[in-house]
């Protein structure tokens, strides 16, 4: 449609019953690459599809690009954690404000064992803010971190349990949206599922690093069981 001299793209309505325009950057992302946004909700900020060798992202544990499985392209990124070792996969910017965000990547694992976390942590005035959804394989449940989580368990809270039918060694996607202005939990997308989370605020410590903010993925065999993950499209959004 034009408007005022512009073009005004408009997505399809998805099953949420959303329907947005996107802007002219947003369209160049998309015939460049897969359209891959799980709700087609959000800009994106950051994509990491792991085909370039140049690392846009910071690691650490055992974690490296691998051609033995993905779900586009070529490579994926494989992540292992024991006992003893998390992996962990996390793209820092300062480009954000207050405002909702997402984060989301795809994961297929090797076993039913491990956990599987996305996340964010905010630094802003002496404190951390950090959100996280876990899924914790063996189990199947899922959990968040926040300080209105109970004293003596570690603050988590669990809200659902995957069905048992979810295969985890096919790709599938997570997804968390949460208010960086109000530090609460918005939404959960896991496996096609929504989970309504407002009401949870964040876990919230003190902190000594300056402004930035960090959202990735994290593999945990600690407490977990052994874990061999593959996780492929990190895309890090604003504006939800």
């Amino acid at each position: 449609m034009i408007e005022g001299g512009s073009v005004i793209i408009t997505d399809f309505e998805d099953v949420w019953g959303n329907d947005n325009q996107m802007g002219l950057g947003e369209h160049a992302v998309r015939i460049h690459a897969p359209p891959l946004i799980f709700d087609k909700r959000g800009n994106v900020l950051r994509w990491v599809n792991f085909e370039s060798p140049t690392e846009s992202y910071r690691k650490s544990g055992t974690v490296y690009r691998s051609i033995d499985r993905c779900m586009t392209g070529d490579f994926s990124l494989k992540m292992f954690s024991d006992e003893f070792t998390e992996a962990v996969c996390a793209i820092k910017t300062n480009d954000y404000h207050n405002e909702k965000m997402g984060i989301q990547c795809v994961f297929a694992s090797e076993s039913g064992t491990g956990g599987v976390e996305i996340n964010f942590l905010k630094y802003v005035d002496g404190y951390a803010h950090s959100f996280l959804l876990l899924l914790r394989l063996n189990s199947r449940n899922l959990q968040i971190r926040s300080n209105d989580g109970p004293v003596g368990q570690s603050y988590y809270i669990y809200f659902d349990q995957v069905a048992s039918d979810i295969e985890f060694t096919d790709f599938s996607t997570m997804k968390l949206i949460i208010d960086l202005e109000t530090n609460e939990y918005i939404e959960a997308l896991v496996f096609g599922k929504s989970y309504d989370l407002r009401g949870y605020q964040s876990y919230t410590y003190c902190s000594p690093s300056l402004g930035e903010l960090t959202a990735g993925v994290t593999v945990k065999g600690t407490s977990y069981g052994d874990i061999t993950c593959y996780v492929d499209n990190l895309i890090l959004t604003n504006n939800e």
